[in-house]
């Protein structure tokens, strides 16, 4: 098949691969002037295992040498060509999220934060180490190392001399060397 027939083969089978990707992504709330599509074609010379994948154009068979030249270091313009897969590619940039933002910094914790000590190793030292509950930390509640930070989750540990301060996102914004 010539690369006429081919671009003419390629384009209906786009058109069906763009018309499913449309109806899923507009199905997830993107509108279609949000969406952008990209189109590829798995390509190889006839007879080789391995493919190259090259954005579509009308110029596919001569991008095609050039990427295997610049890939593999040689082309065979009089060599056959064959398409092995088409590919469409949808993506959307979704709306930028907002996050609820605590307006006031409180200096104090929350007395039920503090949820005791134990001794941990740091440097092989045991240290008197208070933990502390990060759900009962507030926007600009500023701790210094050692400590725990514990949730259901996760532990953060803030090594001795580390400062740690909570963010008006309640991000924990660790300084290790102050």
């Amino acid at each position: 098949m010539g690369a006429e027939e081919t671009s003419k083969k390629a384009e209906n089978l786009f058109s069906r691969l763009r018309e499913e990707i449309l109806r899923d992504m507009t199905g997830e709330g993107f509108s279609p002037g949000e969406i952008t599509l990209e189109h590829y074609l798995d390509m190889r010379y006839l007879g080789q295992s391995y493919e190259l994948t090259i954005p579509y154009s009308h110029e596919f068979v001569k991008a095609f040498h050039e990427k295997h030249k610049e890939r593999y270091g040689y082309q065979r313009e009089n060599r056959p060509v064959e398409v092995v897969n088409l590919r469409v590619r949808g993506w959307a940039v979704p709306e930028k999220p907002s996050w609820p933002r605590e307006k006031t910094a409180r200096k104090k914790i929350n007395p039920r934060a503090l949820w005791g000590s134990r001794k941990v190793v740091f440097s092989g030292k045991k240290i008197e180490t208070p933990l502390y509950r990060r759900e009962h930390l507030a926007y600009g509640n500023k701790i210094k190392g050692p400590a725990l930070i514990l949730e259901y989750s996760s532990t953060t540990v803030l090594p001795p001399g580390a400062i740690l301060q909570v963010d008006p996102w309640k991000n924990l914004i660790i300084e290790v060397n102050p």
